[in-house]
């Protein structure tokens, strides 16, 4: 009797082995519109510039040039309507535009629109224009900094208007190769790109008096920021100022200049209150609800504390 169990149990364990393992279940294929509306949404967040280009040649060909700009503003109205719903998708759900929508759309139409027609309006509205000014009599030069916001390259027009134009432009992307372009004008700037002796470029700069336009937060979305900027200011004794471009509701863009807490940044304190004041200004323009002002002001006081005890890198070599 147990030799025929026995044999039973050898048996049952001889077909396990021998019988073929199971396919994993198969996880159910996602609905047919579903994969064609994110497929869609992919092509056309991958070609945009070229529907832009498209629409850019559409709007010059068939409005006169005074209508430009508005046509624009109300197109980016309408697109900012339609993909402000598409936000939850995966191709766009970590798009730091997602912030400002509006504003982000018109400074990618006006982009396409300077690369195309360099000269045209736009109705700007310029506030503290007057601290640019009295920081140029500074015999040992003056920062103009900002972050990447939308716009904020529409900060350049009224300072090559004033006659108060920076020196050099310092700019990661070194295709212009026959300057910075000015939108709405044919003025090109000198650039210096954003290497590991930029601080260096800069301080020589500086000290001949002249000005520079630089970008110091290390990200693409304003979320951090560099103290190196205002540690050469503090060494070579240049004024800082920042500049902002905001998208008003009525369509009109407002360019502001701001004088820190210290432009000269005498402190490690100074510099940190000067990291929360850009902060401050800059939430409230990209109008993020996940960085109410007080927190901003906690984290970009962190950030700053962390920053300001780094050592230098050695590419930037001595500022002394």
């Amino acid at each position: 009797m147990f030799q025929q169990v026995y044999e039973k149990v050898l048996t049952v364990r001889r077909e396990r082995v021998r019988r073929p393992a199971e396919p994993p279940a198969r996880a159910p294929d996602a609905p047919f519109l579903r994969r064609v509306s994110f497929a869609c949404a992919r092509a056309v967040y991958n070609n945009r510039l070229v529907l832009f280009r498209f629409g850019i040649h559409m709007i010059t060909l068939l409005l006169p040039e005074r209508f430009w700009y508005p046509a624009i503003w109300r197109i980016s109205k309408l697109q900012a309507l339609v993909v402000r719903p598409l936000i939850g998708l995966p191709v766009l759900r970590n798009d730091f535009r997602r912030h400002a929508l509006g504003g982000w759309l018109v400074n990618t139409w006006l982009k396409v629109l300077a690369s195309i027609h360099p000269r045209f309006p736009l109705p700007i509205r310029v506030k503290g224009l007057e601290t640019v000014l009295a920081a140029s009599r500074n015999p040992n030069g003056v920062v103009i900094c900002s972050g990447h916001l939308p716009l904020v390259d529409l900060c350049l027009p009224p300072l090559v208007e004033s006659n108060c134009r920076p020196t050099v432009v310092a700019a990661y992307t070194p295709e212009w190769t026959d300057g910075y372009p000015v939108w709405g004008s044919s003025e090109r700037l000198p650039i210096i790109e954003m290497d590991g002796l930029v601080l260096v470029k800069m301080r020589s700069i500086l000290r001949k008096g002249g000005s520079v336009a630089i970008l110091i937060d290390t990200t693409s979305c304003c979320k951090a920021y560099s103290s190196n900027t205002f540690r050469l200011a503090q060494t070579v004794g240049a004024e800082v100022v920042f500049m902002v471009a905001e998208l008003r509701k009525d369509g009109q863009i407002l360019v502001e200049y701001l004088s820190p807490p210290d432009p000269f940044c005498r402190s490690n304190e100074s510099m940190r209150r000067n990291l929360e004041a850009l902060q401050a200004r800059v939430d409230s323009i990209l109008q993020t609800p996940k960085y109410s002002a007080g927190r901003s002001i906690e984290q970009t006081r962190r950030l700053g504390q962390k920053l300001l005890h780094e050592k230098p890198r050695k590419k930037s070599a001595s500022l002394s």
